[in-house]
C-alpha cells in the first residue's frame, strides 16, 4: 500500500514514527528479489490497536555490501499492515 493509504488507516503520527525507525535486513526472497539482485529491509511498529505497520525497503545487494547504511537511499517501496 502507499504512504497515503497507510496514513488513512493508521494515522500520520504512526507512519511518521515508523519511518523514523531503523530498518533491518530480512532473509525473505519475496517475488524473487534476491534472484533479481535486491535485498529486502523492513521496519515495523505495533500501533495502539495491536496491529503492526511495516515499511518495506529494497537495496541492491551490491550497494548494501559496498556502502555504509547512511550512504544508501532509503526510500520506502511500500507499506503493509497486519
Amino acid at each position: 500500500m502507499t504512504r497515503n493509504e497507510l496514513i488513512a488507516i493508521a494515522g500520520k503520527s504512526n507512519v511518521d514514527a515508523l519511518e523514523a525507525l531503523n530498518c533491518e535486513p530480512t532473509s525473505r526472497n519475496t517475488s524473487g528479489t534476491a534472484d533479481h539482485g535486491y535485498a529486502e529491509y523492513v521496519a515495523s511498529l505495533e500501533i495502539e490497536d495491536g496491529r503492526t505497520i511495516t515499511a518495506v525497503y529494497y537495496q541492491t545487494i551490491e550497494d548494501s555490501k559496498q556502502f555504509a547504511d547512511f550512504e544508501l537511499d532509503w526510500d520506502v517501496d511500500h507499506y503493509t499492515i497486519d
